[in-house]
């Protein structure tokens, strides 16, 4: 079995962006891969949008605290860092 890659987002008020960027994880062609999410105690529906596609969440206040979350917090031999607004070839 390849390797699990811990694919990790930090998000605030992100629901704009964010299932772009989730679509684009669900259509890779690795797909042994888990979703960790870090949110900043968003206000708007990011967390809701989140657990729609399956994501373990967290909540950390800053940037840097959601980063070394994320690496304890993280289950895969791999972590992938990946932001809210992006959006990711299939391959």
């Amino acid at each position: 079995m390849p390797p699990l890659v811990s694919v990790n987002i930090t998000t605030f008020n992100s629901e704009k962006t964010f299932k772009k960027c989730l679509d684009s994880l669900s259509r890779q062609i690795y797909n042994n891969f888990e979703i960790v999410v870090f949110d900043s105690y968003s206000k708007d529906k990011t967390v809701e949008i989140a657990k729609g596609y399956g994501a373990r969440i967290y909540f950390a206040p800053t940037l840097a605290t959601s980063r070394k979350t994320g690496v304890l917090e993280s289950r895969g031999e791999y972590i992938f860092i990946v932001c809210s607004d992006q959006i990711l070839e299939p391959n």
